[in-house]
């Protein structure tokens, strides 16, 4: 969800940097108007990005716990097998 909007955000951001960047003269007069429309598109990718970010960074922590979990609960069992002697 969160990249999709970002990806939405990435081609507004790209079409606006370069409209920026392309339409400078068009617009000569209203560079204060245009500059701050160029701040608040950065604004809200910057935003995006690390809304993006904080979700990957989460998924990763959970992943790492899940399997943390799963071969801590293996080698418990398996060294329980090994105690009891059981080695098949």
């Amino acid at each position: 969800m969160f990249v999709r909007s970002g990806h939405l955000n990435n081609h507004f951001f790209t079409y606006s940097s370069l409209g920026f960047l392309c339409l400078i003269f068009q617009y000569f007069n209203n560079e204060k108007y245009e500059a701050e429309r160029y701040d608040k598109i950065l604004g809200v990718y910057e935003q995006k990005s690390v809304k993006t970010l904080t979700s990957l960074a989460w998924l990763n922590w959970g992943q790492n716990f899940i399997f943390s979990a799963g071969l801590t609960a293996i080698m418990v069992l398996a060294s329980q097998g090994i105690m009891a002697g059981k080695s098949d």
